[in-house]
């Protein structure tokens, strides 16, 4: 039976009625919830995985995880996870992203352009089909936009996956709603342009619609396209990168907008409104998630931050504070300066570990490097001041490794630069851990830090503690090498030779170049059989990290290495 959503049956001739029934109007909204069932199944695969991952960390699943085919398939799904191509110098996302994003691709325009017709008969048999179910496609996406974008997100909370490593998702998901959106607009356009409107020649039936009609579809639609225009296009890196903090508030601005003209234009067609509803629900729990959260660890108390400056342009801030706050090696908060810029907000990675649970006090350390926007006002601001303190408000933590290194054997650190922060409290903790009595779960025998910094003076950032570490670690446990990267390193090395020295009893002294991390990883898993291998750095150091652990994690799928098993965490400047 044809459901006619405009005039009678005695209107449309048989063969009318009969194109009607393909495709049918009120079948619409099954093209949303195809999208959403979709994306969710995937949500539900990255939370079993995360079930197993833990399952393997508690070591309940000993048995399972020895066997020669869960190795082969758990390294066959980790090379995806890890390797990572380039082109005319763009890096694309890991391969297993890469193929997932491909596979959503296909998976819509498949359902597409094989579904038939395209259009109707004519313009007052209905609207074109193209145009509808790639509307309510679109329409589907749309709360996993917001879901994926949003810091504190239920995405996260399910899958363990932090939200910088959601955003490609949330940016191949919006320029996929821009080409689903001109994919619903064209049609309206073809096919209103074609015919005239009866009774008022020569306006066609598109521009009646438009100047005579004032239809709220047309006009609510083009305030929409533009605004999405923006949103995509602008949130380029090449564009983002200039002034993030402008863009942000830009951005968010625009999404708010563009959810008001949203709820016009879709005007509670077919349930369409459901989906608009839904987004705003998750983006409003996860706006009073986030800042319930950062009230709860602030309104204690604001903590305030003592600050020193170091060598090389940079700042290191220890932030004291009473209220209860535990965060794990490697993550990071979002910090926002009250003096310098109280309504905008910057993330940096703590560069500590929490205290034991029985201190009345925590002391979180982060490293500050200048370089634009907020960070540069920050340094400048505590260039006038030679000693102080500031007050500052905390929001997170957020990130850090899904897992546990100290189940396998051997763990490689690889820093570059300031992601030293990242490195260091998970040397910490595995020191800690390695020294605790009756630690059974802690199955880590040796580690390895390779730091790549630009200077001599630079590596006075962390050396104490990277010292430090070496010191409380077991003997001949702990291997830290740091590599000068800079051009002038060699030539005042041989000009003065006690200048390039800076090794102390427990801090070794630098090497001179690049490190070769491919050799470093092929040669670790030639000598030990579980490996785990983390890195923060550029993109070029990430890059290569990915593609070293990458042939491993092939070689083990093909039963042509002796190691059993390499995990892999990485971690980028920028998202």
């Amino acid at each position: 039976m044809v459901h006619l959503h405009s005039g009678n049956a005695s209107d449309y001739t048989d063969a009318e009625l009969a194109d009607m029934a393909r495709d049918p109007y009120e079948l619409t909204p099954r093209y949303a919830r195809g999208v959403v069932y979709f994306i969710c199944i995937v949500i539900a695969g990255f939370a079993i995985l995360r079930g197993i991952l833990a399952a393997r960390a508690s070591k309940r699943f000993a048995s399972l995880t020895q066997s020669n085919g869960y190795r082969k398939a758990t390294s066959a799904a980790r090379y995806l996870s890890s390797k990572q191509h380039q082109a005319l110098g763009y890096r694309f996302p890991t391969l297993g992203v890469g193929l997932l994003l491909l596979a959503f691709f296909a998976f819509i325009m498949l359902w597409t352009f094989v579904t038939q017709p395209y259009y109707r008969a004519r313009w007052n048999v209905g609207s074109p089909p193209l145009a509808m179910r790639t509307g309510f496609m679109a329409l589907g996406c749309f709360p996993f936009i917001f879901a994926f974008g949003s810091k504190s997100n239920l995405v996260t909370f399910v899958t363990g996956h932090s939200h910088e490593k959601l955003q490609v998702y949330h940016q191949f998901i919006s320029h996929l709603f821009l080409v689903l959106s001109l994919l619903h607009t064209f049609p309206f356009v073809i096919q209103g342009m074609r015919e005239v409107k009866p009774g008022f020649e020569p306006l066609t039936q598109l521009e009646w619609s438009w100047h005579i009609a004032h239809k709220v579809y047309y006009w609510s639609g083009t305030a929409l396209l533009v605004i999405l225009v923006w949103l995509c296009w602008f949130s380029l890196p090449v564009i983002r990168n200039r002034s993030y903090e402008l863009f942000k508030y830009l951005h968010i601005v625009s999404a708010l907008l563009f959810t008001a003209f949203f709820f016009i234009h879709c005007n509670k067609l077919l349930g369409s409104w459901d989906y608009l509803w839904a987004t705003v629900i998750i983006y409003a729990v996860s706006v009073v998630a986030r800042f319930g959260y950062m009230f709860l660890d602030n309104a204690r108390g604001m903590p305030e931050a003592a600050f020193e400056i170091l060598p090389a342009g940079m700042v290191k801030l220890r932030v004291r504070f009473d209220a209860q706050l535990h965060w794990k090696p490697g993550q990071h908060y979002f910090f926002h300066f009250l003096s310098v810029m109280p309504f905008q907000s910057h993330p940096f990675t703590v560069a500590s570990i929490p205290r034991n649970d029985h201190a009345i006090s925590q002391e979180l350390v982060i490293l500050i490097r200048e370089a634009s926007g907020v960070t540069q006002r920050l340094a400048r601001y505590l260039a006038t001041k030679d000693s102080g303190k500031m007050s500052l408000y905390l929001d997170g933590p957020f990130g850090g490794i899904p897992g546990d290194l100290s189940i396998y054997e051997h763990v490689i650190l690889f820093a570059g630069g300031t992601g030293v922060t990242f490195v260091v409290p998970l040397l910490q903790d595995l020191v800690c851990k390695m020294n605790k009595e009756g630690e059974k779960s802690c199955v880590c025998k040796s580690v390895e830090v390779v730091w790549s910094v630009r200077d001599e003076p630079a590596v006075s950032w962390m050396s104490a503690e990277l010292g430090q570490a070496i010191a409380d670690a077991p003997t001949g446990s702990v291997n830290v090498r740091v590599h000068l990267t800079g051009e002038d390193n060699r030539d005042d090395t041989a000009s003065d030779p006690e200048k390039g020295n800076s090794a102390t009893p427990s801090f070794p002294s630098p090497s001179y170049g690049r490190a070769d991390v491919k050799s470093v990883i092929r040669q670790a898993s030639d000598e030990n059989r579980t490996m785990g291998v983390a890195v923060c750095g550029p993109e070029s150091l990430v890059f290569d990290v990915r593609n070293g652990v990458a042939d491993v994690q092939k070689d083990i799928a093909l039963g042509k290495s002796g190691c059993h098993e390499v995990f892999l965490h990485t971690e980028e400047y920028s998202w």
